[in-house]
């Protein structure tokens, strides 16, 4: 008799154990289903924002493009000198993706509810990519800005640009003698100008593979995340 209680006991506590281990994993699926969700809406936000980053950089090259071919042409008056550097872009935007969730799953270590290994490795691999590519975006930008300082110190131009213009807003404030330089191309202040928006173009030609490379990575993402949660909804 003592024997079969000791055994009911033991069945019991197996049982309780089964019971709490299969109640964990339950709320684990649940927990790893809800940062799926999450992690999902990330890339499909972050996806957006290459596009615009694309968006942003092919129309830079293109404008930065215009403005050095069309100051090879003579400029005759202010208007002139005003399509013309209303083209020039001088953009830099440091990369900025949505990485709250992934964060908050490797900080806590939560990382580690996810069940598909491939699709956790990709996920890492991912964040891991983007962080290089952030730095080097950052690397970039900051040696183009650091050009437009000596723009600025060594040409009268600063007024001339569009986000001037609501302080200079009277013709009396615009001289042609401060952008005389513009019709000499041998000058040191044409070749200067030259070489700060062909240096932009550049930046924006090197930092374009990235956006591309992590858009298609997040697409690949996206596509295995909505097969893993179609698998868990038919369950």
């Amino acid at each position: 008799y003592a024997i079969g209680e000791i055994i009911l006991v033991v069945i019991g506590i197996l049982i309780a154990l089964q019971i709490n281990n299969w109640n964990q994993d339950r709320l684990e699926r649940q927990e790893e289903f809800k940062y799926l969700e999450r992690i999902r809406i990330d890339l499909v936000q972050d996806t957006l924002y290459y596009n615009k980053r694309i968006e942003d950089a092919e129309s830079s090259i293109e404008t930065n493009i215009k403005a050095i071919r069309l100051a090879y042409k003579k400029q005759e008056n202010l208007d002139d000198f005003f399509d013309l550097f209303r083209l020039q872009d001088f953009q830099g935007e440091h990369l900025t993706i949505q990485n709250d969730t992934y964060l908050e799953m490797t900080s806590s270590g939560n990382i580690n509810l996810l069940n598909n290994d491939e699709l956790k490795i990709s996920i890492i691999a991912l964040y891991r990519d983007a962080k290089a590519a952030a730095s080097h975006v950052k690397e970039f930008n900051e040696f183009t800005a650091s050009l437009i300082v000596p723009v600025s110190t060594t040409l009268p131009i600063a007024k001339y640009y569009r986000w001037a213009e609501d302080v200079f807003n009277d013709p009396k404030m615009f001289h042609m003698n401060d952008l005389k330089f513009i019709n000499d191309p041998s000058s040191f202040e044409f070749k200067f100008l030259e070489d700060v928006l062909y240096r932009y173009i550049v930046k924006h030609r090197a930092l374009m593979p990235y956006y591309f490379d992590l858009k298609a990575k997040s697409a690949t993402i996206i596509k295995n995340i909505d097969e893993e949660l179609s698998k868990r909804r038919h369950r």
